[in-house]
């Protein structure tokens, strides 16, 4: 079994079937106190997954995969050990394959409008959710209108404890809007 020293939120880890996984937590199980890694994908739809600290850190079952090399089901990727080892003893296939998922991830990310680059999205959510009045989310809600995606909308409406029914950016924004105004007309009368 591995280390258990590398398990750090933000570490890179490469699965022995070859896609990339980045560390997101170690959570304990409230009655058995067990501990579990949570791990998000970094392909496809970025899912987040968990799995025992065990289990994680276990070596691959040669017997049901013996083509596989890598020792350990997951073990910490590196892209610049991966450039060095290119040159001796991994096969130049194996290191273009990785260097191209790892293009895939960063344009994956970086494929944005050109109002949104121009704006910090994580900026735009947290201006949001320090607001201290309903008042206050409403003015941010407004200015931040053409800075959005979905991701950031549907933590908005987390954040408010709402369940959003439409379907596009704009009638949600509109929903939280609504929401957001019923709160200042009821809850910010009776708060004074």
């Amino acid at each position: 079994m591995q280390n258990r020293e590398i398990i750090v939120p933000g570490t890179l880890m490469k699965h022995f079937k070859g896609m990339l996984y980045q560390i997101v937590s170690i959570a304990i199980h409230s009655e058995t106190r067990e501990e579990y890694v949570v791990y998000q994908a970094l392909y496809g739809d970025f899912k987040t997954y968990i799995r025992p600290l065990d289990m994680f850190l276990s070596e691959v079952d040669h017997e049901k995969y013996p083509d596989v090399t890598q020792k350990f089901r997951f073990e910490v990727y590196m892209p610049e050990k991966t450039v060095e080892k290119s040159t001796s003893s991994v096969p130049v296939e194996e290191s273009s394959e990785l260097d191209a998922m790892l293009q895939e991830i960063h344009l994956q990310h970086s494929i944005k409008t050109k109002e949104s680059e121009s704006v910090d999205t994580h900026q735009v959510l947290l201006d949001f959710l320090d607001a201290r009045s309903h008042q206050d989310k409403l003015e941010q809600l407004d200015l931040m209108k053409k800075h959005v995606d979905s991701h950031i909308v549907n933590s908005m409406a987390i954040s408010m404890d709402i369940v959003l029914a439409t379907d596009t950016v704009e009638e949600q924004l509109e929903e939280i809007r609504n929401c957001l105004l019923t709160h200042i007309r009821f809850e910010d009368r009776r708060l004074r």
